[in-house]
């Protein structure tokens, strides 16, 4: 079967899918782009714009005689692309992750991480315990660093650490025996 003096298969690999694959291809970057607008508002510019740019590159190529090339083409920039993508997926994750291993925060376990925060978070109720001056604030961030040390504490004893190490802990107990 001819169509316009060309077989049936011409036209569809030749012209048709190669046309289909432009098509979406221009349509997909000036959506993504937004060189035009918001999608909403020119959704129809851009497809107008894109089928113009594919039935023009398309024609050419096919009347140069170029549409025999666009297979191996195609398949190469697929390989170009895959390979480009997989890698800056790969250094972009490492980019993301290196501040992480440098700092060896990566090599903690979660329980490392929960008890470094409650650390951090104690010593900050500490720091403002001490420079409180009303007595019943004072109190009340004592209550408070008592129960975040009462959370501690079986961290502590699973990630074998000792809470009279730190120099906070320590200051706390002589105050809370004092009291």
């Amino acid at each position: 079967m001819d169509i316009f003096g060309l077989t049936l298969q011409e036209v569809i690999f030749s012209i048709f899918l190669p046309f289909l694959f432009f098509f979406l291809l221009v349509y997909a970057l000036l959506r993504k782009s937004r060189i035009l607008g918001e999608p909403k508002e020119v959704n129809a510019l851009n497809t107008l714009i894109s089928l113009v740019i594919s039935a023009l590159g398309i024609s050419s190529i096919y009347y140069l005689g170029l549409s025999t090339w666009l297979p191996f083409i195609a398949g190469f920039m697929a390989v170009v692309a895959f390979v480009s993508l997989y890698l800056f997926g790969i250094l972009g994750r490492v980019k993301e992750k290196m501040p992480s291993y440098a700092s060896g925060e990566a090599f903690k376990t979660e329980d490392e991480k929960k008890f470094a925060k409650g650390m951090k978070d104690c010593e900050g109720l500490w720091e403002r315990y001490q420079k409180q001056k009303d007595p019943e604030a004072k109190k009340q961030l004592y209550a408070q660093l008592a129960s975040e040390v009462n959370k501690l504490k079986p961290l502590a004893d699973k990630l074998n650490k000792s809470l009279y190490d730190y120099e906070w802990y320590r200051e706390a107990t002589e105050t809370g025996e004092k009291e």
